[in-house]
């Protein structure tokens, strides 16, 4: 076939027209893939690591540290705290320890290995996060416990400011030994006489001077030796920094409504249920454990335990235990502030104290926890070496050691 030359020409035309038209393509491809990467720097894709991310936007890379520096929160958040709270210690009994007192109790215990918690001190305007760290060994014949003494709930310190971990050890009877001569050790005037399941401490009744430090609290007296405070739940720290309970210590298991508003500021007494058998708030030294404020009377009802102390007459509290004259029966609980009788735990009996705040007289609920031990006490939670003395009191230094008391008033 015979072409014609105009159309040879336009052919070739289309031809050429059509290589344009390749290479344009093919550079604007490769331009674009050349400023890819320069807008995956502007806009991270979702493959972009977490340290490209921090680099791109840095602030919101700030460290919890960093966020403490730039906001020393006057407001303390406890929401993590009232969270963790509310779980005890799931801990293995061993097989010895089941039939045991300790071994029975062993699950009330807080802030054992991975349920710690991180508290405030009310007194400070910085964030302390203070630890509340409880390990256990359950040992044939003891519960051996190691804890930085902070309690699971925010604390006040109080004039003693300011609270800080410790290094405590206590030891503690798997299975009572019960005193059956009626002569019974004296707990401790001051310092330390039982330990609370958040591993503080549970000092005697006395203030540094000698005082009855709840009494002093309460505006029975006032103290003109020294100046003494008690915060939140009954508790504070003395010298050294340990924190302590002289009174109630309930709060352990009361958490505030954190979504209507309620701080660790709103506890109350009166906030706690009077309906229920309190839980166990701690142990004393026999091992023999101390329930909150309401047990089952005879009959098997809930109402609040009150002490059989009464005081003196003309006597305010200002002389501290030398204030005070047990009377049998005067109200639900012996000489050393505990009885016989059932509990959640132990349906058929057990020997336990109670938490007081009243006595069967209407006046103060001394001793408040331990006045004497029902049981033989472990007397190692009182050496020196593992910096477990009766003392330290509430005093600037110390106070006097918390000696023996005369035997129980009858």
């Amino acid at each position: 076939m015979i072409i014609r030359k105009e159309k040879l020409i336009f052919l070739y035309l289309l031809f050429f027209i059509g290589i344009i038209f390749v290479l344009s393509c093919s550079q604007a491809q490769s331009t674009s893939n050349q400023y890819s990467p320069e807008k995956q720097q502007v806009e991270p894709s979702e493959s972009t690591t977490t340290k490209e991310k921090q680099q791109v936007e840095p602030s919101k890379s700030i460290t919890t540290k960093e966020k403490q520096q730039i906001q020393p929160a006057p407001s303390v958040n406890t929401s993590k705290q009232t969270t963790k709270n509310q779980t005890n210690s799931n801990l293995p009994v061993p097989s010895f320890a089941k039939k045991s007192i300790g071994g029975t109790l062993l699950n009330v215990w807080k802030c054992t290995d991975g349920q710690e918690v991180l508290v405030q001190d009310l007194t400070t305007t910085y964030i302390d996060q203070l630890n509340c760290s409880v390990s256990i060994i359950v040992n044939s014949d003891k519960l051996v416990l190691k804890t930085t003494g902070i309690p699971n709930h925010d604390l006040e310190s109080g004039i003693g400011c300011c609270a800080s971990e410790q290094n405590r050890e206590w030891s503690l009877p798997l299975n009572p030994i019960e005193v059956t001569d009626g002569n019974y050790s004296m707990a401790p005037a001051r310092g330390p006489v039982a330990v609370a399941v958040n591993g503080a401490a549970i000092y005697g009744p006395e203030e540094g001077p000698g005082g009855d430090a709840v009494a002093l609290h309460y505006g029975k007296f006032v103290e003109d030796r020294q100046p003494i405070q008690l915060g939140i739940c009954g508790g504070h720290s003395g010298p050294g920094g340990e924190y302590h309970y002289h009174y109630d210590a309930n709060c352990i298991h009361w958490h505030p409504d954190v979504g209507n508003g309620e701080s660790s500021n709103d506890y109350s007494i009166d906030k706690l249920d009077d309906q229920k058998h309190s839980p166990v708030i701690g142990f004393a030294f026999d091992g023999y454990p101390i329930y909150g404020f309401f047990g089952f009377d005879n009959d098997g009802n809930v109402r609040e335990m009150t002490s059989s102390y009464q005081l003196n007459a003309g006597a305010n509290g200002y002389n501290g235990s030398d204030d005070y004259t047990y009377v049998k029966d005067l109200g639900d609980l012996d000489q050393c502030n505990g009885h016989f009788g059932s509990t959640p735990e132990f349906p058929n009996g057990v020997y336990h104290y109670h938490s007081t705040i009243k006595s069967g007289s209407g006046s103060m609920g001394f001793p408040y926890f331990v006045y004497c031990y029902h049981g033989i006490p472990d007397e190692s939670n009182y050496s020196g070496g593992q910096g477990m003395g009766p003392g330290p009191g509430d005093g600037p230094s110390g106070g006097p050691p918390g000696g023996r008391r005369p035997p129980p008033r009858r």
